[in-house]
Order: structure tokens, then sequence, then C-alpha cells
């Protein structure tokens, strides 16, 4: 009998999952009778070991026969092996996938066209969904004998994110992403779009189609793939990492005047008008860099040695509300005590604006992450002997004439004390914690767990809960089995439990950290503070944190570092936020 060790071991586990894969694709074949295998396993990039077998008599017909143990016993020796998920369905139709555009169309005979290289996209596209957990269903179609194209593009289809994928495995045909698709839509679902040629996907626009190209190598593919497929649409057609500006975009900065500088900016106020004013933030270059005017932006800071600073351009408005509304970044001012007073004021003021569900407590860390980090920062000064160099923020405070502001105020960060609960009084606070939470828009509040509670005063809840005797033991009730108790089912059915580390690869982790920016993204600037590890440990993302701080038994990084994590991301927002702690 094999040891544990062995069992645990990566060969044993590199035959598990030869084993598994061998398996899944045997019995996908098995379910589908009839299935076409020719598709299969250009899908699968295992044409090589489709074999055609003749038949032997008049009574027996001819079959094809894939060899998937041969199949998959070459990636093994590739050291190419990865989990594959098989799709929900395959289905041939008699039509053309993207018709050809005129350039693509051969004329005379057709023969003597040179064979172009193949690249298993299908295969790497499957990879990705198959880390990403997402299913998928597979159209195949048929190509015209005019054709210089010589495989069929396949549409992937992808229900849970609303996108159809337009692939195909020859050299030098670029992936088409199409987003917010609808199935039962005639002229939104992937009939429709497969219809389209490639140069009429490209008009569909930027928000709506993206074009990936494969001038990299595998792994740079599968990593914009999964940004795309976990961000949707991107800012750049065709999507490529870039560190120049491309001809389209030096085209388009030469042909940008100061007057349409003006217009544009014009139509980023009106944008930031009509969001709501508890989330919309400060009108400034912070927010038009994150909301699609980052050209603009660079385009101001190229020009301001010609005069044409973003401050300049707003001075040229004619929008007497836009010059009033624009923010520029606030300074470490030298605060005098009445000014530092009318900033205390002024943030209280904005803090109160906020829905109370949202807004948190009105202290230091709210000051420090909501644009008032300056007036913190003057308040906490101190001289090279380690006296107080200007007011405490506590002391400010209490010189307020505010009474609201100073009953308010909280000193610390620490959440609640930790009371003495009962079962029930416990049970009742964790209710009250549910409502707060259920009453969050859906696209900020994370998960109802015990990072939650922890980071939104419920901090005396989960201490009361995990509290233990001298011993080691439980001294009240878990977390776990306080939940358990609760007679609410949504508050049981939305509760999660605590993320535990995960398995990623580093595709799967590049994605999860994208998922993580993009809700760390969604919330108010006010409140969201800065996104880093900190912000990932306790919002929902514990779990790939660890896998990045995991080390081997001799003190080696098992993983990839959070730091080279968020290096190898193709999202340049992600990086550009991302904090060291």
């Amino acid at each position: 009998m094999p040891s544990s060790d062995h069992l645990h071991s990566p060969e044993a586990k590199e035959e598990a999952l030869a084993w598994s894969i061998k398996q899944d694709i045997t019995a996908f074949i098995a379910d589908h009778q009839g299935i076409n295998l020719q598709t299969l396993s250009e899908m699968l990039g295992a044409t090589k070991f489709l074999k055609f077998i003749p038949s032997k008599s008049r009574d027996s017909s001819s079959i094809w026969h894939l060899e998937v143990s041969a199949f998959v016993e070459e990636l093994k020796a590739q050291h190419r092996l990865r989990a594959i998920k098989m799709p929900q369905a395959i289905e041939n139709t008699n039509g053309t996938i993207l018709p050809p555009d005129p350039g693509e169309i051969a004329t005379g005979s057709g023969q003597g066209i040179e064979r172009k290289a193949i690249i298993p996209r299908t295969r790497y596209l499957i990879e990705v969904l198959t880390e990403l957990r997402l299913s998928y269903s597979v159209h195949e179609g048929r190509n015209t004998p005019n054709m210089l194209r010589q495989l069929s593009y396949q549409a992937f289809e992808v229900p849970e994110k609303g996108l159809v994928i337009l692939v195909n495995n020859e050299e030098g045909n670029a992936t088409f992403i199409v987003h917010h698709a609808e199935e039962n839509n005639p002229t939104n679902n992937w009939k429709y779009f497969s219809q389209l040629t490639k140069d009429q996907l490209k008009a569909s626009g930027q928000n709506k189609v993206t074009v990936v190209l494969f001038n990299k190598s595998e792994e740079e593919w599968k990593r914009e793939i999964a940004h795309v497929i976990v961000n949707g649409p991107t800012d750049k057609e065709p999507h490529k990492p870039t560190t120049h500006l491309d001809e389209g975009v030096k085209s388009e900065f030469k042909r940008r005047t100061v007057e349409s500088a003006l217009q544009e900016l014009e139509s980023a106020f009106q944008k930031w008008q009509a969001l709501p004013e508890e989330i919309r933030g400060q009108f400034n270059i912070y927010w038009l860099d994150r909301n699609n005017y980052t050209a603009l932006t660079v385009w101001c800071r190229r020009k301001k040695t010609e005069g044409s600073s973003l401050e300049s351009l707003v001075a040229k408005s004619t929008n007497e509300e836009l010059k009033e509304s624009f923010q520029r970044q606030e300074r470490e001012n030298p605060f005098t005590e009445t000014s530092a007073l009318a900033k205390l004021e002024e943030a209280f003021q904005k803090w109160q604006a906020l829905p109370e569900e949202i807004r948190g407590k009105f202290n230091p860390l709210w000051l420090e992450n909501s644009g008032f980090g300056s007036l913190y920062r003057w308040c906490i000064r101190k001289t090279s002997d380690g006296q107080a160099t200007n007011v405490s923020l506590e002391d400010l405070v209490a010189k307020s004439a505010n009474e609201e502001l100073k009953a308010s105020f909280q000193r610390e960060e620490r959440g609640e004390r930790e009371q003495p609960y009962t079962e029930t009084s416990a049970l009742a606070k964790l209710e009250e914690g549910f409502k707060k939470w259920q009453a969050l828009p859906e696209e900020i509040r994370g998960k109802f767990n015990f990072a939650w509670l922890e980071n939104n005063g419920f901090s005396g809840l989960t201490n009361w809960c995990r509290r233990k005797t001298s011993d080691g033991k439980i001294a009240n009730m878990s977390l776990d089995a306080l939940v358990g108790r609760s007679a609410n089912e949504g508050l049981k059915k939305s509760f999660v439990k605590q993320e535990h580390e995960e398995t990623y690869t580093e595709t799967s982790a590049l994605a999860k950290l994208e998922e993580a920016f993009k809700k760390w993204e969604a919330l108010p600037e006010e409140i969201r503070g800065k996104f880093n590890s900190e912000w990932l440990d306790n919002n929902g993302f514990k779990g790939l944190l660890s896998w990045c701080k995991r080390k081997t038994p001799d003190g080696k990084t098992a993983n990839i570092p959070l730091e080279d994590l968020v290096a190898v991301s193709v999202d340049a927002e992600l990086k550009k936020s991302f904090k060291k702690r």
C-alpha cells in the first residue's frame, strides 16, 4: 500500500490528473453518441490522435477513433497537463461562422495556398474557463471552398457571463469576445454574431466586442482572455499590452485640440454630474483617469509646457459649475487651527451626506481614506523629539462647536468593545448585522461572513464568538454555530464561512485578483480605502492572499507573491491602484 507521502507527491497528483482527464473525455464521448470527433479533437488540440478506421466488411462502417490515452500521455510528457472541463454540448452548424471579408476570399482554384501554423487556442480557452469554473457550449461551423481561412471558427457560449467567444486555431486569426449576449434574443445571440464578418464585429464598438490577438506566449494570451472574461470590455482594441502609445492613440493625440479637449472635459463633467452625489466622489484627475478619460489626462500632462495642463483647461471652460466642482489633488496643507477646524467640518458634512449603511464610522481612518489625509497627517505630525507639532485630532474635535460632530467622532477603529453577550443577544446582534448587510447595494457589499462583521462595526460580536478559555476551548459559541441557531433562513443561506486556502494556478489567481479589483473599483472612492493586501485580507480574498504567501518547508516561496501577481496583470489601472503595505 502506498504511503501517504507518496499519495501527495507531485508525481501521484500528476497521475491522478491524467486519469481524471482521460475519464472526462471518454465519458463525454460515450454520453454524446454521434458526436463529430473531428470537431472535438480540433477543440482539444488533439487532431494528430484522431484515426480513421476503414470498414473491414460490407456489414460494418468506417469510423473515426480518438486515441484519448495517447493524447493525455503526450500532454503529460510535455508537462502540459491542465484540468479540462468538457462542454455542456457541441453543435455542428451547416453555415459559416464569421463569413470572410473581401480580403479573405481566394481567387482561382485556391490551390497552392500555404498552410498556416496551428495554435490550440480552443484548448487554452477551455483551460481558462475550467479554472474560472464556467460552463460553456460550443458551436462549430463550416468553411466554403474559396476561403483563405482553412479552419472554421468555433463559437463558445458562456451564459453565466453573457459572452460569446469566437476563436480559431489557425495562425493569424484574432479571437473575438462579444459582451452582453442574450441567448434568446435573435439579434443579440451567438447565431447573430457568428453571421457577421470580422470587420463588422470590429465596427460593433469596444463596449460590445473585444479583439484579442495571439502575438505573444500562451500564458500571456490566457491571462488576457481571463482578464476580459472577468472584467468585461477593455479600453483598447485589439487587446494587447503596450508600453508606448500605439499608432491609433498617437493619431488621436495629434488630432486633439484645446477646443476638442474642452468638449471632452464638458462631456466628462456631465457624466460625473449624473452620478448620485453619495458615490461619485470628487471631480478631479483621478476620477477622469478611472472613468475612461485617460487619453484626455495624458494629453494634458504632455501639453503642460504649452499651457494646456488640466488646471488651465478647466480655467478656460465657460461652465462655472465645472470650475467650482473641479478639485486639484489635495496636498499636505499648512493648516492653522481655524482652517483645520473648517476642514474637519467639511469632512463631517461629507460623511453625514453618505447613506448610513455605507458610510462607516467618522474616525481617523475614514478621514485618511476619504480625501482628508492631509488634515489627519497635520494633526499627528510630530517634531524630531516626538512632541506634537500641531493640534491632535481629538483636541481639534473637542474645540468644534458642532455637537453632532463631537457625538459622531470615534477615536479608534477598533470596533465595539467585547460585550458580555448571551446567546439571545448575540443572535439579535447577528440579525442586526445581516439587515445592515442586506441594505447595501449588491455590487459593493461583498460576502456576509466573519470578515464583513469584523470590519463593519460588529467586532464585539466576533470577539465574543471566538473567545477561548485558558485551555483553548471555545468559551461562548462559534460564529458558525450561532448562524446555525438563527431562525432566519435568508441569513443562513447568505452566510459564507471564512475562506480557506485555495489551490490556484497563475491564471486563476490573476482572475481572482481581477475580481477583487473590480469589487474595489465599484465602491465609492470616499469609503473604499487603498487597494492593497490589507484590503484583500478584509474583504473576502483571504484565500488568495494566503496562497500568495505560502512557503515550502525550507522557507522558499511556493507560489507567486502578491506583488509579482500584480506585475503580470494586463490591467494597467489595477497596477496603478495597488499599494504595497
